[in-house]
């Protein structure tokens, strides 16, 4: 599984990674002063200009409350629009999950501007053009995007601080006390909020949401955003949901990839009615058979294998031997094997030559992440943009994914909090809140089957629960083909996140 959480972060928007430690081991004796930057700029949105300020920032933090001297500081890229009333725009926090990510992905999905390659060579790489990015809601909402320690330029003063975060539950914390802070500091407590996520981010949106609920001056979001979610707060969550359900969640996934390249019998199926068909399937007649593998004839287990390759397109002899279950990790080598390649974690549309493939490490063998899909340098542009756009005072490499944060993290949540849907459900429906749930179908890190089932578990009926499935991987709101359709989903829920706001002040001035 942790394969499969690290390729997470550096699909698509997320480029060639950056290990690192933000500057862990360099503990000084004098802090010094922290770094920020502000410039005014513009971009036209939807056909409309749109002037903001962007404002790129360290905050402090320590391991002892109160403490005069910070012990590390978190990096933040804030974007707000001019406006006549700014405290009564929607404001909403972005940021990305891993453990060990920064938002650079989402950043790029959703700020302003976004990075694109003027030279379509993918043999020569350049180092990126920053252009308006018309998929930005920054029109409809304020943007405040959040690196969690160790992550972005994020800095440690003291040895060991950044560690002292990286679990369930102090991580859910420092991100809830950065948000109280803001919101404090720019008078937008009573702005309607919101928070999006993605990948790991989904557990971190419900601790974060659940903490901030509970204080003395309770802070309540009117709107969620997740994006292919995690929804267990452990690390083996295979381990943790179960073979069954897992294998059960990943057939339709796999049956979406595998019609893709034209493989399998149902390849010609208009892609909702491969879903439903593959879904009925394997909740019904598939999810049986496992339950009683042991006990099948040798007549329903061949039959049973035969529905799972007229699905995945793999042979029916390699599922009966992998006792009818298709894994993953193998799956993305055995679909065009006949073709020597092998394809994408995070978007199974991205292929790539087995023997191109094969020389480079885990992550970087999945042909979805960036060294086989971008042709410019991802770090490059990243401090290109700070230094350059913003004059933010760059003095090294901004850190997109910490593998160190991701090695000491501490899965130690409580069971209740492991499911982690029915807790942010039970928030919404408390708090008369909305939720966007936005998935894949082409995500094979977080199969779309699996978070779905537990929202809709958890959601009960509930109409505050929004579901909608693109033609995307893991990052949905960077994919190019996606992103229009996906742009107006998140839209229709700043507009339902804004008429919840009024409804909770018009109740509150009622009592």
């Amino acid at each position: 599984m942790k394969y499969l959480i690290q390729t997470a972060l550096m699909v698509v928007a997320c480029a060639s990674v950056s290990q690192g430690n933000a500057d862990a081991g360099t503990a000084a004796r004098a802090v010094p002063p922290l770094r920020s930057a502000t410039r005014q700029s513009e971009a036209i949105l939807r056909g409309r200009t749109n002037r903001y300020t962007i404002t790129a920032q360290e905050s402090p933090i320590s391991i002892t409350p109160g403490a005069s001297r910070p012990d590390a500081t978190m990096f933040s890229v804030s974007y707000l629009r001019q406006s006549a009333n700014p405290a009564a725009r929607p404001v909403m926090f972005v940021f990305n999950g891993g453990p060990g990510s920064s938002a650079s992905g989402l950043h790029d999905a959703f700020a302003p501007k976004k990075v694109v390659s003027r030279n379509p060579d993918m043999a020569v790489r350049s180092v990126g053009t920053y252009v308006d990015n018309n998929g930005s809601p920054l029109d409809a909402t304020d943007l405040v995007f959040i690196d969690p320690p160790g992550t972005g330029y994020g800095r440690e003063f003291t040895a060991g601080a950044v560690r002292h975060f990286s679990s369930v539950r102090d991580d859910a914390k420092v991100m809830a006390d950065f948000m109280a802070r803001w919101l404090e500091q720019h008078g937008r407590r009573g702005s309607p909020k919101l928070i999006a996520a993605e990948s790991y981010g989904g557990v971190r949106l419900g601790l974060v949401a659940a903490e901030l609920g509970r204080r003395t001056r309770p802070i309540l979001f009117d709107g969620y955003l997740l994006i292919s979610p995690s929804t267990l707060a452990v690390e083996d969550d295979e381990k943790a949901r179960g073979f069954i359900a897992n294998a059960v969640g990943a057939l339709p996934s796999l049956a979406a990839a595998a019609a893709y390249y034209h493989k399998g019998a149902y390849s010609t199926l208009p892609a909702d009615e491969l879903q439903r068909k593959a879904f009925a399937f394997a909740q019904g007649r598939y999810r049986a058979a496992l339950e009683r593998k042991e006990r099948l004839s040798p007549v329903d287990r061949a039959r049973v294998a035969d529905d799972v390759s007229a699905f995945t397109g793999v042979p029916s002899a390699q599922i009966d031997r992998s006792s009818l279950v298709v894994p993953i990790d193998a799956f993305v080598k055995l679909l065009l094997a006949d073709r020597a390649e092998r394809i994408g974690l995070g978007d199974s549309r991205a292929h790539a030559l087995l023997a191109l493939t094969g020389k480079a490490p885990p992550p970087y063998d999945d042909p979805s992440t960036s060294r086989w899909t971008m042709n410019f340098s991802w770090d490059d542009a990243i401090d290109g943009y700070f230094r350059n756009a913003v004059g933010y005072p760059v003095t090294s490499t901004y850190v997109r994914y910490n593998g160190a944060v991701y090695d000491s993290w501490r899965w130690n949540a409580l069971p209740a909090e492991q499911h982690i849907a029915s807790i942010l459900m039970a928030q919404i429906n408390r708090d008369r809140s909305s939720a966007l749930l936005a998935l894949g179908y082409y995500d094979l890190i977080i199969p779309y089957e699996l978070p779905l089932h537990d929202y809709r578990a958890a959601a009960g009926g509930s109409q505050r629960l929004t579901v909608r499935l693109f033609a995307a991987g893991h990052a949905v709101f960077n994919d190019a083909t996606a992103q229009r359709e996906a742009g107006e989903a998140l839209r229709n829920l700043i507009g339902q996140s804004i008429t919840n706001h009024a409804a909770r002040l018009a109740a509150r001035k009622r009592l």
